[in-house]
């Protein structure tokens, strides 16, 4: 498999934070504040990677 090939097979999105939040049974707010405590990025700063 070629790099190239291998690219296109991850097409899928992230998920989003309030999908996130709900996988954990937390609010969206709580979600993303923890995660910026955690890693020092809002989840939208760490996606533009």
């Amino acid at each position: 498999m070629t790099t190239d090939t291998a690219a296109l097979k991850n097409t899928q999105a992230p998920p989003a934070c309030w999908e996130m939040a709900s996988k954990f049974s937390i609010g969206r707010h709580n979600f993303e504040r923890r995660f910026k405590k955690a890693t020092n990025n809002t989840p939208v700063e760490a996606g533009k990677i």
